[in-house]
């Protein structure tokens, strides 16, 4: 299977952009709690069951979805988020789709596809990320080769675990003495994608699923982005701005 091929390619971008209509005409969206800020619709399973039902047409595997599936027994695995950003998609702001494909447990091909802007990101391993945008496909240029400033755009998430967002706010106060702005924006697969594309500098948040960010982590590996994890905070950005980041934070915050 060359899962890197350009049919093959262009056959997920297909499935991906179906599933994009089955989300932007829903009807009769039902939420439930998973948990307390935690939320699950009939339309995350509805895409989830869509999703894997044609990427395993596509390619037999293994699935890791955020919904409740978890089957890890063979060598390629899909690993399916099929709403980041549920809140977001509820009430009206961004959401993606992410989805990734992994082989013997390494992240070969990721897609971030950004709903509501109709623009889809995706990476291969070893061959670069790229982005369907306006009906144009572009290569994402190497962060190495993009002008830093000085100052920094950092973004930051909000922890569903409520007793960690002190140690977020106070890293993110850290860090706006040599910042030009600090937002939070969300959902995650997009904030990294943020950070591949070089609009902001730094994006930092606790306890990520794989679902969350293996897609969009595999698409800024393949413009020279940097990523470090400490304890249960994971940290998208680049060489020279991890340096900052970790000039302004106390360690004794991360948790």
């Amino acid at each position: 299977m060359d899962y890197s091929s350009q049919e093959f390619i262009s056959k997920i971008i297909t499935i991906l952009k179906a599933a994009r209509n089955k989300l932007l005409y829903p009807k009769n969206i039902v939420v439930e709690s998973k948990a307390r800020f935690n939320y699950v619709t009939n339309i995350d399973i509805k895409i989830q069951n869509y999703l894997t039902k044609e990427l395993k047409e596509l390619l037999p595997s293994s699935v890791v979805a955020e919904e409740g599936v978890n089957e890890t027994t063979s060598e390629y695995e899909w690993i399916i988020d099929p709403i980041d950003g549920t809140t977001n998609y509820i009430r009206g702001f961004q959401y993606a789709i992410s989805v990734a494909l992994a082989k013997n447990n390494k992240t070969v091909l990721g897609f971030v596809y950004d709903i509501l802007k109709n623009d889809l990101y995706y990476g291969i391993e070893g061959k670069g990320a790229f982005v369907f945008k306006n009906n144009k496909l572009k290569q994402l240029e190497s962060l190495n080769n993009k002008k830093e400033y000085d100052d920094n755009i950092v973004i930051y998430g909000i922890p569903y675990d409520r007793s960690k967002s002190a140690s977020i706010f106070k890293m993110a106060f850290d860090l706006s003495k040599v910042s030009s702005d600090v937002k939070r924006v969300g959902p995650a697969a997009l904030d990294i994608c943020s950070v591949a594309t070089g609009k902001t500098d730094i994006y930092f948040e606790y306890d990520l699923q794989e679902w969350d960010y293996q897609a969009s982590l595999l698409i800024l590996k393949e413009v020279d982005g940097f990523f470090d994890r400490i304890n249960n905070l994971f940290i998208f950005t680049t060489k020279n701005k991890y340096k900052v980041f970790k000039e302004c934070v106390d360690k004794e915050d991360i948790l």
